[in-house]
């Protein structure tokens, strides 16, 4: 899949006049959507009311930084704040809503002019209705391992092996590991002192 960016729209959307029933309370302006399309680091942007794009920064000494949304997720909301930013003339921004009938994947495209202004958001095609039936198999099996899991956790015998059996032959194991890689570096410093001409 690999690294997007997460974008919020803040204009009107040109969705279709028939929504689907499970899309009808959508708060379109508090959906994150996640595009390719800009610098794919987990950036997070927003196209404003005023038709323009703005990235979540913050001021780390007079150095300003895109924020991550990944890695400076602990930052204080007081440290960030939203910079103008030359737009692409374009910016593609999907995203994916996981119902109980159906899923539902939704793409559009934002266009920009020269002046880095939103010219046009255009829907790209419709809304994909998808059949959810297998998500939700996935779902209940993940949900399934992980109570399994827990409860393995929770027996007297976990316990007594991961004290007596487990840990222990980490541990070894993370010893013979540090000294194996530092072999290398040992058999070529023999080679040299033993080769001195």
């Amino acid at each position: 899949m690999g690294m997007f960016d997460d974008i919020v729209v803040h204009r009107k959307l040109p969705l279709p006049k028939r929504l689907p029933d499970e899309l009808r309370d959508v708060k379109w302006k508090e959906v994150v959507f996640q595009t390719k399309c800009l610098e794919n680091c987990l950036t997070e942007y927003k196209i404003a009311v005023n038709g323009k794009l703005y990235a979540k920064k913050f001021d780390d000494e007079r150095a300003v930084f895109a924020y991550n949304s990944f890695f400076d997720r602990k930052r204080n909301d007081v440290e960030m704040f939203w910079k103008n930013v030359t737009a692409p003339t374009s910016i593609n921004f999907y995203t994916n809503f996981q119902r109980e009938k159906f899923d539902y994947w939704v793409s559009f495209t934002a266009f920009f002019d020269r002046r880095s202004k939103l010219t046009e958001i255009k829907l790209d095609g419709r809304f994909d209705k998808e059949d959810n039936t297998e998500r939700k198999k996935q779902q209940k099996r993940f949900a399934e391992e992980i109570a399994a899991s827990e409860k393995l956790h929770k027996k007297f015998i976990y316990k007594i092996y991961n004290i007596f059996w487990k840990k222990p032959l980490r541990y070894f194991f993370s010893k013979v590991l540090r000294v194996t890689n530092k072999l290398p570096a040992a058999t070529s410093k023999i080679e040299r002192k033993s080769l001195p001409w």
